[in-house]
């Protein structure tokens, strides 16, 4: 798995992807990142579902100043440090023990929120526990053919990629940096 951006363009994700994680794969990171900006110097991420960390790390190799990664596998929690470690970011990179829906908050706010939940699982909860942190923006990754909450919201946006889904959520703030962070104007299945 290669990252797609940033000072880790092209290196490899270190180490094994932990057992029945699906990582984010690279068609929808780099949508992600086409939305809110490939340059993400000074802001602040909550990946609230590590896995195998690839989203996380590959956004602080996008200059992501403080980056909390949240996973409640503490094999997930190891390999995702290592990771850091080896490719060099770990001053950046803040791997958390816990489960998102259950422990306590990290201190936020953070300019990006995002959530990976596991297919099947309802998504609510997770809008409902995480938007609150975000000052930018909160994105839910969900299967395709879930119908995320909030739809109706004005500036909520989704993406679908495949079997996948990115949905935007706006946040309680600014996005950080002059002309990033649009939202998608409309639906696009591809």
């Amino acid at each position: 798995m290669r990252f797609q951006g940033g000072s880790l363009k092209g290196r490899r994700l270190p180490g094994a992807v932990p057992r029945g994680v699906r990582p984010t794969g690279a068609r929808v990171r780099e949508a992600l990142f086409d939305v809110l900006g490939q340059d993400l110097s000074g802001w602040t991420v909550l990946d609230a579902t590590g896995g195998s960390g690839v989203l996380a790390l590959e956004a602080a190799g996008r200059g992501a100043d403080r980056v909390v990664v949240l996973d409640r596998s503490p094999r997930a929690v190891h390999a995702i440090r290592e990771a850091a470690r080896s490719l060099g970011i770990a001053d950046r990179v803040e791997v958390r023990r816990v489960d998102a829906l259950e422990d306590p908050p990290p201190e936020g706010p953070f300019d990006l929120v995002v959530a990976d939940p596991p297919y099947g699982e309802p998504l609510a909860p997770w809008l409902e526990r995480l938007r609150p942190l975000a000052r930018s923006w909160f994105v839910l990754e969900h299967a395709a053919r879930d119908e995320p909450p909030g739809l109706a919201e004005p500036g909520v946006r989704t993406r679908r990629y495949g079997d996948t889904a990115l949905t935007f959520y706006p946040g309680t703030g600014e996005v950080p940096g002059a002309g990033r962070g649009s939202v998608p104007v409309s639906r696009q299945r591809r």
